[in-house]
């Protein structure tokens, strides 16, 4: 779990970086790109896992008490 917290303070570090410098070329542009990329990606892995293990299998169980756990885990899964 160590690894998507570190990219992503990485990545909120290197646009602070590029919002204040403007500098748009470069080592930090690159790695924050770079960085945005593969955590985009682990993300999108999280996502169909959660959905595949969780989300799918209790809906055909029809295990949802009410309406509001659906707007809450698929709210989740989108944020």
């Amino acid at each position: 779990m160590a690894v998507p917290i570190i990219l992503a303070e990485t990545l909120a570090i290197t646009e602070l970086y590029l919002l204040f410098t403007r500098n748009f070329q470069g080592w930090v542009y690159n790695l924050n790109r770079a960085v945005g990329i593969t955590v985009g990606l682990y993300f999108i892995g999280v996502i169909i896992y959660l959905m595949m293990t969780a989300v799918f299998p209790i809906t055909m169980a029809s295990e949802w008490s009410k309406m509001i756990d659906v707007i809450a885990v698929g709210s989740y899964l989108v944020s």
